[in-house]
């Protein structure tokens, strides 16, 4: 999920994604390892037969690895990965697991917020790939609903969203500056309803 960020929640099956660029090549050879370590050093994953190099771009290449089964609570997650000059560099992320049974949504929100042009809408949650829609209502200050946005399979991974939003109702015209409400509504399949609101500002 490229728009997860630290300290963001899974369920217990998380898919590690990575992104790893460089000015020169990765260093992929059997001598140096691609590494991942969760929480500390016993439980350190090597990761070089989840490499794969950008087919447009020999200095970036992606890395999918499923972890399973892992204890509810934060985890800390450190990637290490040379180039062909044999520099280093690492990343680290915490993430908080919670069980897919626990349904579990957070940090509802729009970016940039105030905003004057454009806007996105995200969400975190535990159900990867267990969402069907999204809704987001936005109203102004006196209840009124003046934009519906819907969209089908939003989420990737443990994310939903971007969804963009250019500051205008269903008909087209561009809202007035001020505070507005907006609500997201999450369906699932053979399941209830789940709904939260929020504030934005136009500017």
């Amino acid at each position: 999920d490229s728009n997860f960020v630290s300290g963001g929640i899974t369920n217990e099956n998380p898919e590690l994604f990575a992104i790893i660029s460089d000015e020169v090549p990765i260093n992929t050879s059997s001598s140096v390892i691609i590494s991942a370590t969760l929480d500390n050093a016993a439980n350190t994953f090597i990761l070089n037969d989840y490499f794969v190099q950008s087919d447009t771009d020999p200095n970036k290449g992606y890395i999918n690895f499923p972890f399973t089964q892992l204890n509810e609570g934060e985890h800390t997650l450190t990637l290490i990965a040379r180039n062909i000059l044999d520099l280093s560099s690492s990343a680290t992320i915490t993430f908080n697991v919670v069980s897919k049974n626990k349904e579990t949504y957070a940090n509802l929100k729009n970016y940039p917020n105030p905003f004057s042009g454009t806007t996105n809408f995200y969400l975190e949650h535990n159900q990867n790939q267990e969402i069907v829609s999204a809704e987001i209502h936005i109203f102004n200050t006196t209840g009124k609903r003046v934009k519906t946005i819907k969209v089908n399979n939003p989420s990737n991974g443990y994310t939903i969203g971007p969804i963009q939003w250019d500051g205008t109702t269903d008909g087209g015209q561009k809202l007035q500056a001020g505070i507005y409400i907006y609500r997201m509504l999450i369906n699932k399949e053979n399941s209830k309803e789940y709904s939260k609101s929020q504030k934005l500002v136009i500017i």
